[in-house]
């Protein structure tokens, strides 16, 4: 019937795979990472017509259970599949370019008939002859039925050939075990079915016995190496049982040629679909994938684990052609190595067209994510694996690189007659990554803004983590400078952490004289681990800058000598400004311990006055000239006041003691009764001694301590 030749059409060339790389949010902050490549096959050029043989086991065995499935079920489904891709070719105007035959056996073939033809291009029609197969337990076949008879089969198989209208013939076998009969004669033969004489003991799965399946193999490879002797393609398929000798037969049936594309050890229903896709590629002369293996190099900004830090664990699934997604338990396994994931997908040789084999897996941020992003935001650089998305978010990549490597292939009647090794990159996709952010603010106290309006300030930002059970507590970022330009305030972002709480606290690098400096609590984010994974915003790191104020307080005594002092109540003293006229502090009188405080006195110069004292004592004559630097010395009078007359009396704040010392004022003595000649030489001798301390007091009327 020769070949049908139609316009060109494209076939796969250089065209890779369709593959994607996708992250996808978990919502916990992690992200799945899926790594697909979806198969594709495309008939070339050459549009061949095909006579097909299938040739089916329906032994008793395959009644067994494959997962929740007998053998016999999934092998029908896979067999329906295949005819319904392979009658795809024929059309309206050529509706007979694929037929197919269908040989059934157990201990004994059938030949399966199509009305009065054993070939068929009725998709229908051949569908249901395999909807009907039963097993002979299932049929209520006797006693000697449900063997295997891989001799009958092929013999039946080259007859049914024979028949064929000369297209080329593939014949495709299919059995779940070894053979355990042989055909024998009237003469020779150890069981009977239905009249056919057997040889072999026809035991169950199991227990064949290695004598009995070799005896038995031996009649059957004469009939194998007969189909392909006869310009025939055979094909073989182990599906589900030992199968061992089933290679032997293929290897025997091409005289030892190379039969890696001619047979398929199938333990499950997807080695079977997958032989079964390779035998059509063969028979429709198609192009295809093959070999595949996909790696993917992870950056640091990532790493395999879910969000509780443990090694990440791999999921596989196959989507089919109408979109139906299923877990893949018989996939090969994926490979984590360092930081570089590998997936081997050669062992399934040929990808089933347009199905897309996907393997998962968790990443999560690192560390280094959440410090590079926070970086990028505060102008100090963009990591090659950071992202800018422009709206004031970053992104990190996931991968430095990924690639598919994989084999064109375009075979015809088993034979490679085209193949391309090719590699092809995956696409980068980002994970977005959260900021948090920390203000920074200085505010003043007791003082007026003209005080410190051109002061400027430099603070560091300092973050507290704990790792590996040690807390560490280092700088973040440069100093930072808060001046009346910036109101005394800046928004820093910083990382969130990753696995434990972020403490962040802030010092004040170079203290304002003349005020004390004191902070509040440090800002604490939770980890990102913990749910934190928007970031957090509200912190505020506040320095108080509190002026310096100064008590004054003045003691008051008397004394009637050198030596022994006395507290002296009522004295009043009053402070003014350096002018001597403005009062800055109202006159305050010393209590029944001499003193008198003046709270709260800003660093300056400042008069002091006696303004008043009690009867007996003369006041002050001259002003006290008290000077408070902004560093917090003081001078009296120039003097530096002493040591042991100032200090810091803790919320008391800071003070300094001026100490003032009268003498008391002489009385005259009490006058009467004695005569006059004793007063007048007592008047004169008083006289005197007026004199003489009236001059003494002018040199000494009161002692001030400067203390010095």
């Amino acid at each position: 019937m020769g070949f049908l030749v139609v316009p060109p059409i494209p076939v796969l060339a250089d065209e890779p795979p369709v593959h994607t790389k996708t992250l996808t949010p978990n919502g916990d902050g992690s992200y799945t990472l899926t790594l697909s490549v979806k198969g594709r096959s495309q008939i070339s050029t050459e549009k061949t017509r095909a006579n097909v043989i299938v040739v089916f086991d329906k032994s008793n065995s395959m009644n067994n259970k494959h997962k929740k499935e007998t053998r016999l079920k999934v092998a029908k489904e896979a067999v329906n599949a295949l005819a319904d891709e392979l009658m795809q070719n024929n059309t309206i105007d050529d509706p007979s370019r694929i037929q197919m035959s269908l040989v059934t056996f157990e201990s004994i073939a059938y030949k399966e008939r199509f009305g009065g033809s054993l070939w068929t291009s009725d998709l229908n029609a051949f569908q249901q002859a395999v909807d009907d197969i039963e097993t002979p337990h299932d049929a209520g076949l006797p006693k000697y039925h449900g063997g295997t008879n891989w001799e009958d089969a092929l013999k039946a198989a080259n007859e049914v050939a024979q028949s064929s209208d000369g297209d080329p013939t593939y014949v495709i076998f299919v059995s779940d075990g070894n053979p355990t009969f042989y055909n024998g004669t009237k003469h020779n033969y150890t069981k009977t079915a239905s009249g056919h004489y057997l040889l072999g003991t026809g035991h169950d799965e199991g227990k064949e016995g290695k004598k009995n399946v070799q005896e038995c193999f031996g009649p059957a490879t004469d009939d194998a190496r007969n189909v392909v002797t006869s310009g025939n393609t055979f094909y073989a398929i182990g599906t589900f049982g030992d199968v061992d000798r089933m290679r032997d037969l293929v290897d025997y049936a091409y005289d030892g040629q190379q039969t890696d594309n001619y047979y398929f050890d199938a333990k499950d229903q997807e080695g079977i679909v997958n032989a079964f896709s390779s035998i059509v590629a063969d028979i429709t002369h198609k192009s295809y994938y093959r070999d595949v293996k996909i790696k993917d190099t992870l950056t640091d900004m990532v790493s395999a684990t879910n969000i509780d830090g443990q090694v990440t664990t791999f999921k596989y699934t196959k989507t089919s052609a109408n979109g139906v997604t299923t877990d893949w338990s018989e996939a090969p396994k994926a490979k984590l190595s360092g930081d570089t994931v590998t997936w081997d997908l050669s062992s399934i040789s040929q990808l089933e067209n347009n199905v897309i084999y996907s393997v998962s897996f968790t990443v999560t941020p690192t560390q280094k994510a959440l410090d590079s992003v926070a970086a990028a935001a505060n102008g100090n650089g963009l990591d090659e694996n950071v992202l800018d998305n422009g709206d004031g978010t970053y992104s990190v990549y996931s991968n430095t690189s990924a690639t598919l490597e994989y084999i064109r292939q375009k075979t015809v009647n088993g034979v490679v007659t085209d193949q391309e090794h090719g590699m092809s990159p995956y696409e980068r996709p980002t994970m977005k990554v959260p900021l948090s952010q920390v203000k920074v603010e200085k505010k003043w106290s007791g003082d007026d803004i003209s005080d410190h309006a051109s002061k400027t300030i430099t603070v560091q930002l300092k973050r507290t983590m704990t790792i590996n059970g040690v807390e560490i507590t280092k700088d973040y970022g440069d100093p930072i400078t808060l001046d009346a330009g910036n109101d005394w305030s800046k928004d820093i972002v910083v990382p969130g952490g990753l696995e434990g709480d972020t403490t962040w606290s802030v010092d004040e690098i170079s203290p304002i004289e003349g005020y004390d400096t004191s902070y509040s609590s440090p800002v604490i984010y939770s980890s990102y681990r913990s749910g934190n994974i928007n970031g957090s915003t509200d912190g505020v790191n506040t320095i108080t800058n509190t002026l310096k104020t100064y008590d004054i307080i003045m003691y008051k005594t008397s004394s009637t000598d050198g030596n022994a002092k006395t507290p002296l109540a009522g004295a009043e003293f009053t402070v003014f400004a350096e002018d001597g006229e403005t009062i800055v502090a109202p006159a305050i009188a010393t209590d029944n311990d001499g003193k008198a405080k003046f709270s709260d006195l800003k660093p300056g110069t400042y008069i002091i006055r006696e303004t008043k004292v009690p009867a007996g004592y003369q006041k002050l004559d001259n002003d006290l000239r008290l000077v408070i630097d902004t560093s917090g010395n003081a001078t009296l009078n120039g003097l530096p006041i002493s040591s042991d007359h100032q200090g810091e009396n803790g919320s008391s704040g800071y003070w300094f003691q001026i100490d003032v010392d009268n003498r008391v004022l002489g009385a005259l003595p009490y006058a009467g009764g004695v005569g006059n000649i004793p007063f007048v030489g007592a008047g004169i001798m008083f006289i005197v001694f007026a004199v003489g301390f009236v001059l003494y007091c002018i040199y000494r009327k009161s002692f001030v301590s400067v203390a010095h």
